[in-house]
């Protein structure tokens, strides 16, 4: 945390905020998704004499790399802070900022299975009010004197941790859980053939959960690998671009028409999931990890149904 103070021209310092990045999260699931940011507000003495000043509302844009992302719900104050009475009043203020999927996906983009850098910049209306002279303040009317609007600005920097984006945001709006697929009829895991696959595509999941989706489309990829023979473009060229290929051995398991299937399955698998590879710029969103790891833990159960059966002739 981090503490800023307000600016409004006058060269006091009224207002000083903080953000606590740990107590950031998300509401309202997929049907209503918004994020919560707490920010603690510190009203300061007012040093002016005969001074009083009543802080009215505040508003609020978050910002992600300066571009604007949303704007707060209202926020009422209703904070009048005394020239006589020298007091701290110390406030939190849960900001509410609505969210919906492709913004949701776009922060999802840019922090890259990381921290995710934002800026706040808030807006407190204010108002002087002065007192008229020789008036003790027992005995101040209820209405006095309004001088000036005096609007108190900040802008906060802050930095939500990926522990607390991935298990207090994603999960409350609806955007960071894995749908789990069941096979019971085929444990992987109990395919020995297959054992490589498995514990490729369980630290996949895993990956996944926590935001890593490139790396958790690469997993599926490595799952992939003891399925193939790699085939040269030119036979008679060592050095020839190979492409991958189903095992042969798979057409006598499986049929031809089956094993053609298979192969066109998982090489367009393997393909899509090529990009994470070859290139560090991010390529899937939490939607598209998903799909690719449900299609390819599917399509690989299948495959350790085959071994299974033959197994048992």
């Amino acid at each position: 945390m981090n503490r800023q103070h307000f600016t409004n021209g006058s060269g006091y310092i009224f207002v000083e905020g903080e953000i606590d990045e740990n107590q950031i999260h998300g509401t309202g699931e997929s049907y209503y998704p918004r994020l919560i940011v707490p920010v603690k507000l510190r009203f300061n003495p007012i040093q002016i004499p005969d001074t009083d000043y009543l802080f009215t509302s505040m508003d609020a844009k978050l910002k992600v790399q300066n571009t604007l992302l949303a704007d707060a719900m209202p926020y009422r104050l209703e904070i009048v802070q005394h020239s006589l009475l020298s007091v701290l009043c110390d406030l939190t203020a849960h900001l509410e900022f609505p969210l919906e999927s492709r913004r949701i996906a776009h922060l999802e983009f840019l922090r890259d299975g990381k921290d995710l850098p934002l800026q706040l910049e808030l807006n407190i209306a204010s108002e002087e009010h002065g007192l008229s002279p020789g008036i003790e303040k027992v005995k101040r009317p209820p209405t006095w004197g309004l001088r000036w609007f005096r609007p108190q600005r900040a802008t906060l920097e802050f930095t939500v941790p990926r522990s607390v984006w991935v298990e207090r945001v994603l999960p409350k709006v609806g955007h960071g859980m894995i749908h789990v697929v069941e096979l019971p009829a085929v444990p992987l895991a109990a395919c020995q053939a297959l054992k490589h696959s498995y514990d490729a595509l369980r630290l996949g999941q895993s990956l996944h959960t926590q935001g890593l989706y490139d790396e958790a489309v690469n997993k599926c990829r490595i799952a992939l690998e003891p399925f193939f023979d790699y085939i040269p473009v030119d036979a008679t060229n060592k050095d020839s671009r190979k492409i991958p290929e189903l095992k042969k051995v798979w057409q006598i398991r499986l049929g031809e028409a089956t094993y053609d299937w298979l192969n066109r399955t998982l090489v367009t698998i393997k393909v899509a999931a090529n990009p994470t590879a070859h290139s560090p710029n991010p390529h899937f969103d939490q939607f598209e990890s998903q799909m690719l790891m449900a299609i390819a833990t599917t399509v690989i159960a299948y495959a350790a149904r085959s071994l299974d059966a033959e197994k048992d002739k």
